[in-house]
């Protein structure tokens, strides 16, 4: 008879751990949107500064998932004890160059965290517990970037930017000490076998060159990378930029700019739980899911384009627009869910990683060029052709989403019928099907 999946209850600690870590490492990330418009910086100065950060951040990205991970808590750790430093090293800096080069240094430390933390998901959480559990950490960035932003918000007047970086760095190193803690008393920090590897398949990967050449030649590949990049890209301007929209737009002061600028990630939340639990009603169908928020998204950047060019406007109306805009983040986080929609049946799972990889990478490319973009567009010509160009890569997202949608059938049926397929051989011959050798085991639990 088939085995039962050998694996414990997940300990409790375990979310709660994930989920504070990744809001912590948000006060290494979201104080820069805080003290933008305090910055002796010009606009493309700042940009310049935000995009070789992202940039950064996008290799690393890249880097996190070809890497070896032995012990992945001493990782996570270790990355937010760097990130704290160069925070520490960018705010103690006078001269732009330093400025730059720490700020990038951080944003390498914090792109390694991410995929570490998803690996300790899939080796605690079985397979029907995984979706729950990332659904749940994945929110991490949306609040974490929300209490960020409103807690030092409140310190930019008493601390000045250098003592709000300095808060910063103390939080995203004590959640770090507690975190090691508590994981030490747990005696977690070791490589742990994966529930949610399949008893009926290796999971083994075939050389890079071979999965490369055959995610190639899938084209839903091409449309979710593409749509993730113009997302990512506008994602990234009004993540760093609302404080200075509202400042040099709407003469908003600038203490109450930035506690308005967490109404992109807190509306953003809001629209990502409903896009996720709508494509769930929808069986897993998500294109037009993603449409549809993607169409309300556009509609907002429009009229916010608009209004900007009225000389002064309203700043309550301008935040009702970005809250607005703030759709395009529940498409933006269901496009992570792609990759298993193409890839994870069998004969594609290997592709899996790589999928995702690439796509994020295309994203952070997108999103690298943001902060001098858009710093260059607003210093010439204003914020209303600023906006104008991020509904131009939002449209050009939108193409390539539709593009995605109007296969999506196509690619659910194969989906299906594969697994189908799959299903038969297991009912054929159960018990060979369901026979693993413990070293196989052993080999499958870092995969």
């Amino acid at each position: 008879m088939p085995p039962t999946e050998n694996r414990a209850t997940p300990p409790r600690y375990l979310l709660p751990s994930l989920f504070l870590s990744y809001v912590a490492v948000y006060f290494c990330r979201s104080d820069l949107t805080v003290i933008s418009p305090i910055l002796d910086m010009s606009p493309s100065a700042l940009g310049t500064l935000i995009s070789v950060g992202t940039a950064v951040y996008g290799i690393g990205k890249l880097l996190s998932g070809a890497t070896a991970i032995r012990r992945p808590w001493l990782r996570v750790h270790v990355c937010m004890v760097l990130a704290g430093l160069f925070t520490i090293s960018f705010a103690s800096s006078s001269e732009y160059i330093l400025q730059v080069l720490f700020w990038s240094c951080n944003r390498f430390a914090q792109s390694l965290i991410w995929t570490t933390l998803i690996l300790l998901i899939h080796l605690h959480y079985g397979r029907s517990e995984v979706g729950g559990a990332v659904a749940i950490l994945s929110q991490s960035f949306l609040v974490g970037d929300a209490v960020a932003k409103i807690t030092l918000s409140s310190m930019v007047d008493s601390l000045g930017w250098r003592g709000v970086c300095y808060f910063a760095s103390a939080v995203v190193i004590f959640t770090a000490a507690a975190t090691r803690i508590v994981v030490n008393c747990q005696g977690a920090d070791a490589p742990l076998v994966s529930a949610a590897v399949s008893p009926t398949s290796s999971m083994a990967f075939s050389p890079l060159k071979d999965r490369l050449r055959r995610l190639l030649q899938i084209p839903e590949f091409y449309y979710a990378a593409l749509a993730n990049g113009g997302l990512n890209l506008v994602r990234e301007v009004f993540r760093d930029w609302i404080p200075l929209l509202l400042v040099q737009a709407c003469a908003v002061p600038t203490t109450e700019a930035s506690m308005f600028s967490v109404v992109f990630p807190i509306f953003g939340a809001i629209f990502t739980m409903m896009a996720g639990w709508a494509s769930d009603k929808r069986n897993g169908r998500r294109g037009g899911v993603i449409l549809t928020c993607m169409a309300v998204a556009g509609v907002s950047l429009l009229l916010l384009m608009l209004a900007l060019t009225s000389g002064t406007p309203n700043g309550l109306l301008v935040l009702v627009l970005i809250a607005g805009s703030a759709a395009l983040l529940g498409p933006y986080s269901l496009l992570s869910a792609l990759s298993i929609d193409v890839c994870g049946v069998e004969g594609r799972q290997d592709l899996l990683p790589l999928f995702q990889g690439l796509q994020d990478g295309v994203g952070y490319f997108f999103a690298s060029i943001s902060g001098a973009l858009v710093g260059n567009v607003v210093e010439a010509g204003g914020w209303a052709v600023g906006v104008g160009v991020l509904l131009g890569f939002h449209i050009f997202a939108c193409v390539f989403t539709g593009l995605y949608a109007k296969g999506e059938g196509k690619v659910s049926t194969k989906s299906a019928r594969r697994a189908s397929e799959f299903e038969l051989v297991i009912s054929d011959d159960v018990d060979e099907a369901f026979t693993i050798e413990s070293d196989d085991e052993e080999d499958n639990a870092l995969v």
